[in-house]
């Protein structure tokens, strides 16, 4: 049965929904203000200005994360008449919802940009009512990007700040915060402190929705403790209340947690009720960010119920919804869950893939729960593949995490719930000493009360000030030194490979290991030394280096291992730690993008008249011995006959030519065209077979899919998804520099692999958008890597899609032929007749997202842009001619050019 999706990031949608924004009326105006829309529309026209701006920004409050058009329109009639008149509470408190909305589309970039500017504003008026909110903002839309310790920082802000203030309502909400940080980082004993904190300030209050997503918590902590009678009291108690107050979402959250809990017992049906009812209340919502839980929990209870084709369906929508939105944890859960399925299913290969891409996203994050299942799951996959080593050490990762999670004060757990207990029952006396406030008599004992309460607190605020100082301390320090075992993991891993290294680490020695089938390359730079000879030692290094330096890009795309250099020499090999036959089939392919790399450098260099160099690579498979060489500079290496052969292979062979043995062409035969040579002599073996490889075969291409589902589903996704003000970014962008790319790509005679490549990375290149405007390169990358997967891509070939497609980032600086191609492809209508149209819609574009600059600043801006930009490609000149003539309309607007 798979583990459930935890859905701990959903809490803080509904916290969102409670705390993050606040009425930022006056007191005598909130006391007018209801619930109802209606009422709030009435006070408009006997409304001072700046009350105007607070029920503006208060109807857009309503509509927060329920009609994200109104919300909008409010708040920019809030903001137009606060800046109006210089209102500075006003224009933070819309900044603050703008921020909130934004949170809302999952543009946690822009959230947080727009956070910060409240909170600068509200620095200046000195409110620390609205210091306290942004920073719990800020907290929030940290936690959302899995920023878990930038979060906590933020929010004991946030909290310290709000116990100076004595607000009961907003420390209860920082205790919740904190406890949803904690709990996510899998300290379920300081989570369940804060919640019953919180909860007790808000049963003082009488909160239904407060008392709701405390119990909605709390029990999502008993469910981790295993306690599922008392989580899924905790969760029917906030379903009812939530439904009680026509809470919406905080309905769907409810309904996946008493699902869930269904689902552990086994009750199927109940669960799928429960999982349905949230999803239909996200659909309505448009809620992207607990959708994609919902999505989980559904494919979960497919799973289990043997429907393996929905399950799946469900697991990869919300892979692919969780990368668009930035969530890790919801992605870490999302490629555990695959990787189960392929694991059921006995795609092992496959499964081993999507757990450890599980494995190293729940690192990064440090979410125990999805790590611990990945280890379980890897332990899984590894042995029913025969790799018992691996096995072995990931149940031994596994049990550790294990212990680490259970070691719960389960004493200290019910010495809280007995307080929370206790304290419930005095709340009625603290509520009639608030109403004995009227009294006169009792105006010096609260007075007295009020100041042992601030000097209480002052003493509370130092011990905060002091503990948080030292946690940071601590942090600081955990930093560095994870900071320094993660560069020494990494200088290790340039030295060894990755389980050499782990055995080297754990018992400071590594066993030499046979390898019946591993296919081992080596490639000889020709005319090396006589050229040479004609270069300085800075420049022969130099030229070594430029070509080694591309040849290691091109193996690790395949994993390869490189073993060493030797002079003008490369070795590489693979098969050393998986399937030897698939691993030849990848080092013939990896030779052919070497030949490629060295007939493209050459072709360029000629036309520059500089230096070039040809290669002769030779390929054999056979048995080999590997291991670690010497106790100091470690090197690893590799022995046997198969290595001599495969030496004997290149200097047999051809320059540009690549040169293999028989027992390699029988492994890779139906995968390339090949040219039997005969029987060659080879020193010391006697007579032996070669064949040089021609080609891809080309039914067969390596690593490439299905690029016309890929393209419509694609273009689907950016059509019904990208914001509507996206009015130079939109997917006419994206199909026009795809026409552009594919036209080039014929010009300048790319192999159909290569055309591939750049087809792909046009598609995808602007992607990035659908989750964020600025640094879109990255998220497109993002996408890329959810997607292309899901249409039969290998990972190298994904790999080299996203180098392309950083290569298009600002300034273009492309390294290689086709990133030459893609970027002038993307900025091909620099030189084109609609140059005009498209730079109008960019301007258009940019002012929507913040550029402030009129018509002669970006008239200006373009001159430079247009000076400045450089065509690529030889055959662009026509292009070069008639950007040179939109510039010079630029800088003559009145000229008819």
């Amino acid at each position: 049965m798979p583990k459930l999706f935890a859905d701990k990031s959903g809490y803080a949608r509904l916290i969102l929904c409670l705390i993050l924004v606040a009425f930022p009326c006056t007191p005598s105006l909130l006391a007018q203000t209801i619930s109802k829309t209606d009422s709030l529309l009435q006070l408009l026209p006997e409304t001072s200005k700046e009350q105007r701006v607070d029920v503006l920004n208060a109807l857009c409050k309503v509509y927060i994360g329920n009609d994200t058009a109104k919300a909008l329109d409010y708040h920019t009639q809030a903001r137009a008449l606060a800046e109006q008149l210089n209102y500075g509470k006003g224009q933070a408190v819309s900044f603050n919802h703008l921020g909130t909305i934004y949170y809302f589309s999952s543009n946690y970039t822009a959230d947080t940009s727009y956070q910060f500017r409240a909170l600068r504003l509200f620095e200046q008026t000195g409110d620390k009512e609205g210091i306290a909110r942004s920073y719990a903002n800020i907290g929030l839309a940290l936690y959302a990007q899995s920023q878990y310790a930038d979060a906590l920082e933020y929010h004991q802000k946030a909290l310290m700040l709000r116990l100076q203030l004595g607000d009961r309502e907003t420390i209860a909400d920082s205790y919740t915060s904190i406890g949803i940080v904690y709990a996510n980082q899998g300290d379920y004993t300081s989570a369940l402190d804060y919640q019953l904190e919180s909860l007790k300030i808000r049963e003082l209050m009488k909160d239904k929705r407060a008392i709701a997503l405390s119990n909605n918590y709390l029990g999502n902590i008993y469910k981790a403790l295993k306690y599922y009678d008392k989580a899924l009291e905790c969760y029917i108690r906030a379903l009812s209340l939530y439904e009680q107050i026509g809470e919406k979402l905080g309905t769907a959250i409810a309904s996946n947690n008493v699902g869930g809990i269904y689902a552990l017992r086994g009750e199927n049906q109940r669960a799928l009720k429960y999982y349905n009812k949230s999803l239909e209340v996200c659909n309505s919502l448009g809620n992207r960010y607990n959708r994609v839980v919902t999505y989980n929990y559904l494919g979960q209870v497919h799973q289990n119920m043997g429907e393996d084709v929905m399950a799946r369906d469900y697991f990869s929508k919300a892979l692919i919804e969780s990368i668009q939105i930035g969530n890790k944890q919801s992605t870490a859960a999302s490629y555990n869950n695959l990787g189960e399925l392929d694991y059921k299913e006995k795609r092992y290969a496959a499964s081993i893939s999507n757990l450890l891409n599980a494995k190293r996203i729940a690192e990064t994050a440090k979410l125990k729960d999805e790590l611990s299942s990945a280890f379980l799951n890897l332990a899984k996959a590894y042995a029913a593949t025969g790799n018992y080593q691996n096995a072995y050490d990931y149940h031994n990762k596994y049990s550790h995490l294990q212990d680490t999670l259970r070691n719960v004060d389960l004493k200290r757990i019910s010495t809280l719930t007995t307080r929370a207990l206790e304290n419930k029952k005095n709340k009625e006396l603290e509520i009639a000493a608030e109403r004995e406030k009227k009294v006169e008599a009792e105006v010096k004992k609260q007075i007295t009360i009020k100041y042992s309460f601030i000097g209480g607190s002052v003493l509370l605020l130092v011990f905060l000030v002091v503990l948080f100082n030292r946690f940071r301390v601590i942090n600081r320090q955990k930093k560095i030194i994870e900071s320094e075992q993660e560069r020494s993991n990494s200088l290790l891993l340039n030295i060894l490979p990755a389980d050499v290294a782990e055995e080297l680490k754990q018992n400071g020695k590594a066993r030499a290991r046979s390898y019946d089938t591993v296919t081992v390359l080596f490639a000889d730079i020709q005319n090396f030394t006589k050229i040479g000879e004609s270069l300085s030692p800075e420049r022969l290094v130099s030229e070594i280096d430029f070509y080694f330096k591309a040849f290691d890009d091109i193996i690790t795309r395949y994993g390869i291992e490189k073993i060493k250099t030797i002079g003008d020499a490369y070795m590489c090999a693979t098969g050393l730690h998986n399937n030897g036959v698939g691993s030849a089939t990848d080092m013939v392919h990896a030779a052919l993008d070497l030949q490629s790399f060295m007939n493209n450098t050459r072709r360029e260099r000629i036309g520059q008249k500089e230096i070039f160099f040809e290669i002769r690579i030779g390929i054999h498979t056979g048995p080999v011995v590997a291991g670690i060489v010497g106790l100091k500079k470690f090197a690893y290496d590799i022995w046997g006959d198969a290595v001599n052969t495969a030496a004997r292979m290149e200097t047999a062979g051809e320059t540009n030519r690549i040169n293999i043995s028989e027992a390699t062409h029988e492994l890779v035969k139906e995968h390339f065209d090949c040219t039997y040579r005969g029987k060659m002599d080879v020193k010391n073996k006697g007579l032996m077979d070669m064949y040089f490889v021609d080609s891809v075969k080309t039914n067969t291409p390596k690593g490439y899919g299905d690029f016309t589902g890929m393209r419509e589903y694609v273009l689907k996704e950016l059509s019904e998804k990208l914001p509507p003000n996206l009015y130079y970014h939109g997917v006419h962008h994206t199909i026009d520099v795809l026409n552009v790319a594919e036209l080039l790509s014929i010009q300048e005679q790319l192999s159909a692999s290569e055309t591939e490549l750049i087809r792909a990375a046009a598609l995808f290149h602007d992607s990035g958008f659908l989750t964020a405007y600025h640094q879109h390169e990255e998220a497109s990358c993002t996408m890329t890597r959810a997607t292309m997967p899901l249409f039969g891509y290998s990972q190298g070939i994904i790999d080299e899609v996203c180098t392309l497609i950083l290569a298009t980032k600002m300034p273009q600086t492309p390294k290689n032929h086709l990133e030459r191609i893609l970027c002038d492809a993307d900025l091909d209508y620099l030189g084109r007749d609609d140059y005009d149209h498209i730079s109008d819609n960019l301007f258009r574009e940019l002012k929507e997202y913040g550029y402030s600059g009129d018509d002669d600043s970006w008239r200006e801006k373009q001159m430079e842009f247009l000076g400045n930009h450089r065509y690529f490609l030889i055959n662009t000149e026509a292009r070069k001619a008639a950007k040179e003539k939109n510039l010079t309309k630029l800088q003559y607007p009145q000229a008819n050019i």
